[in-house]
């Protein structure tokens, strides 16, 4: 264990992509957490990374949040607008992000923004499916028409 470290461990402090310190303790434990919470080096797909009015949608600050924690965001939303405002945001803390306007529920178009992701990046490590229809069952049950049902069945 780490020992008793309740009264000389400061809290973890998340802050941005300044580079600053994200922990005012150096304590093994602080440290442990910090590294926990990092998401550096992975990438991660945001579907509907825009927001639909003015302020926080879900998918926006997903976004931001992954790319606080170190992740290379690849936003999708069918408003290129809104979702080039959420990668603004993230570039002007410092992250890495990109954009591609994307109806997830059409499969050829969900398929081309993942091998745009994946040309990108090298990579995808993270799905965060924000967006998209409903369809009665799991995600291996969806139809292929779906978009996301196609990616999963591949």
């Amino acid at each position: 264990g780490f020992g008793d470290c309740s009264a000389k461990c400061a809290p973890l402090q998340l802050g941005g992509l300044d580079g600053a310190a994200r922990s005012t303790d150096a304590s093994p434990k602080a440290k442990l957490e910090e590294n926990m919470l990092s998401l550096k080096g992975k990438v991660a797909i945001v579907t509907g990374a825009g927001s639909v009015g003015p302020g926080w949608g879900n998918g926006k600050a997903t976004a931001v949040l992954l790319a606080r924690q170190g992740a290379k965001v690849f936003g999708l939303d069918n408003n290129p607008a809104a979702v080039e405002e959420t990668i603004g945001i993230i570039k002007s803390e410092g992250g890495e992000a990109s954009a591609q306007v994307c109806d997830v529920l059409d499969s050829e178009s969900f398929q081309a923004a993942v091998e745009a992701c994946v040309a990108r990046y090298g990579q995808l490590d993270i799905m965060v499916n924000n967006v998209g229809g409903s369809h009665p069952g799991g995600a291996e049950s969806m139809p292929e028409e779906s978009g996301i049902g196609r990616w999963i069945s591949t």
